[in-house]
Protein backbone atom coordinates (compact mmCIF):
# COMPACT_ATOMS: atom_id res chain seq x y z
CA UNK A 1 0.00 0.00 0.00
CA UNK A 2 1.50 3.37 -0.99
CA UNK A 3 2.24 5.89 1.74
CA UNK A 4 -0.17 8.74 2.32
CA UNK A 5 1.63 12.07 2.39
CA UNK A 6 0.44 14.97 4.52
CA UNK A 7 1.31 18.64 4.73
CA UNK A 8 2.04 20.42 7.98
CA UNK A 9 2.67 24.10 8.50
CA UNK A 10 5.13 25.10 11.20
CA UNK A 11 3.09 27.30 13.52
CA UNK A 12 5.44 27.46 16.50
CA UNK A 13 9.09 26.81 17.35
CA UNK A 14 10.69 26.88 20.79
CA UNK A 15 14.34 26.44 21.72
CA UNK A 16 14.76 24.09 24.68
CA UNK A 17 18.54 24.47 24.79
CA UNK A 18 21.40 25.43 22.50
CA UNK A 19 21.01 22.24 20.42
CA UNK A 20 17.36 21.29 20.95
CA UNK A 21 14.24 22.78 19.43
CA UNK A 22 10.56 21.91 19.56
CA UNK A 23 8.45 22.32 16.43
CA UNK A 24 4.66 22.33 16.12
CA UNK A 25 3.15 21.37 12.77
CA UNK A 26 -0.48 22.15 12.08
CA UNK A 27 -2.15 19.68 9.74
CA UNK A 28 -5.42 19.99 7.87
CA UNK A 29 -6.96 17.16 9.86
CA UNK A 30 -6.19 15.30 13.05
CA UNK A 31 -3.50 12.68 12.48
CA UNK A 32 -4.53 9.31 13.91
CA UNK A 33 -1.50 7.90 15.74
CA UNK A 34 -0.58 5.92 18.84
CA UNK A 35 1.85 7.37 21.39
CA UNK A 36 5.37 6.21 20.48
CA UNK A 37 4.90 6.40 16.72
CA UNK A 38 6.84 8.67 14.36
CA UNK A 39 6.49 10.61 11.12
CA UNK A 40 8.95 10.73 8.22
CA UNK A 41 9.50 14.22 6.82
CA UNK A 42 10.57 14.92 3.25
CA UNK A 43 12.90 17.90 3.68
CA UNK A 44 14.27 19.97 0.77
CA UNK A 45 17.91 19.12 1.54
CA UNK A 46 18.91 16.87 -1.38
CA UNK A 47 17.75 15.95 -4.87
CA UNK A 48 17.54 12.21 -4.04
CA UNK A 49 14.44 11.21 -2.09
CA UNK A 50 16.20 8.74 0.21
CA UNK A 51 18.64 11.47 1.27
CA UNK A 52 15.81 13.90 2.11
CA UNK A 53 13.78 11.73 4.46
CA UNK A 54 14.18 12.09 8.23
CA UNK A 55 12.06 10.35 10.88
CA UNK A 56 11.01 12.08 14.08
CA UNK A 57 9.02 10.76 17.03
CA UNK A 58 5.74 12.51 17.79
CA UNK A 59 6.07 14.15 21.22
CA UNK A 60 2.44 15.05 21.92
CA UNK A 61 -0.66 13.03 22.71
CA UNK A 62 -3.02 11.90 19.94
CA UNK A 63 -5.92 14.12 18.92
CA UNK A 64 -4.39 17.39 20.07
CA UNK A 65 -6.54 20.32 19.01
CA UNK A 66 -6.14 21.71 15.48
CA UNK A 67 -4.32 18.61 14.24
CA UNK A 68 -1.07 19.76 15.86
CA UNK A 69 1.98 17.50 15.86
CA UNK A 70 4.85 18.32 18.20
CA UNK A 71 8.40 17.25 17.37
CA UNK A 72 11.49 17.59 19.56
CA UNK A 73 14.66 17.67 17.45
CA UNK A 74 18.34 17.83 18.31
CA UNK A 75 20.76 19.75 16.10
CA UNK A 76 23.53 17.55 14.73
CA UNK A 77 26.81 19.16 13.75
CA UNK A 78 27.14 19.20 9.94
CA UNK A 79 23.71 17.58 9.54
CA UNK A 80 21.86 18.63 6.39
CA UNK A 81 18.45 18.30 8.08
CA UNK A 82 19.73 20.15 11.15
CA UNK A 83 21.05 22.98 9.02
CA UNK A 84 17.65 23.27 7.31
CA UNK A 85 15.53 22.98 10.48
CA UNK A 86 17.69 25.24 12.66
CA UNK A 87 18.75 27.86 10.10
CA UNK A 88 16.26 27.99 7.21
CA UNK A 89 12.84 27.09 8.60
CA UNK A 90 10.49 29.86 9.69
CA UNK A 91 6.96 30.04 11.04
CA UNK A 92 4.72 29.30 8.06
CA UNK A 93 7.10 26.83 6.40
CA UNK A 94 5.27 23.77 5.07
CA UNK A 95 6.72 20.30 5.66
CA UNK A 96 5.60 17.21 3.74
CA UNK A 97 5.51 14.03 5.79
CA UNK A 98 4.19 10.49 5.78
CA UNK A 99 3.04 8.39 8.67
CA UNK A 100 2.44 7.75 11.41
CA UNK A 101 4.53 4.61 11.51
CA UNK A 102 6.27 2.38 14.01
CA UNK A 103 5.41 -0.26 16.57
CA UNK A 104 7.14 1.26 19.61
CA UNK A 105 3.85 1.65 21.47
CA UNK A 106 2.45 0.54 24.79
CA UNK A 107 0.20 -2.52 24.88
CA UNK A 108 -3.53 -1.87 25.12
CA UNK A 109 -3.80 -3.66 28.48
CA UNK A 110 -0.93 -2.42 30.59
CA UNK A 111 -0.73 -3.99 34.04
CA UNK A 112 2.97 -3.65 34.87
CA UNK A 113 5.18 -0.88 36.18
CA UNK A 114 6.99 1.09 33.49
CA UNK A 115 10.70 1.86 33.34
CA UNK A 116 11.59 4.11 30.40
CA UNK A 117 15.24 4.78 29.58
CA UNK A 118 16.39 7.33 27.03
CA UNK A 119 18.76 10.22 26.44
CA UNK A 120 18.21 13.60 24.85
CA UNK A 121 15.34 13.91 22.41
CA UNK A 122 14.75 10.17 22.81
CA UNK A 123 12.32 11.30 25.49
CA UNK A 124 9.78 12.32 22.79
CA UNK A 125 7.95 8.98 22.41
CA UNK A 126 7.95 8.42 26.19
CA UNK A 127 6.57 11.92 26.72
CA UNK A 128 3.69 11.12 24.37
CA UNK A 129 3.05 7.79 26.13
CA UNK A 130 3.10 9.24 29.65
CA UNK A 131 0.86 12.19 28.73
CA UNK A 132 -1.60 9.79 27.10
CA UNK A 133 -1.66 7.53 30.18
CA UNK A 134 -2.30 10.57 32.37
CA UNK A 135 -5.06 11.87 30.07
CA UNK A 136 -6.84 8.49 30.01
CA UNK A 137 -6.49 8.18 33.82
CA UNK A 138 -6.66 4.38 33.65
CA UNK A 139 -3.08 3.43 34.52
CA UNK A 140 -2.64 2.65 38.22
CA UNK A 141 0.97 1.46 38.31
CA UNK A 142 4.33 3.22 38.67
CA UNK A 143 6.11 4.83 35.73
CA UNK A 144 9.81 5.76 35.92
CA UNK A 145 11.50 7.89 33.28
Amino acid sequence: MPAIWHEGEIVKMMDEGPLTRRFWLETESTLDFRPGQFITADLPIHEKRNKRWRSYSIANVPHLENGLIELCIVKLEDGAASRYLFEDVEIGTTISFKGPAGNFVLPENLDQDLVMICTGTGVAPFRSMLQDLEDRDQYRRSAHL
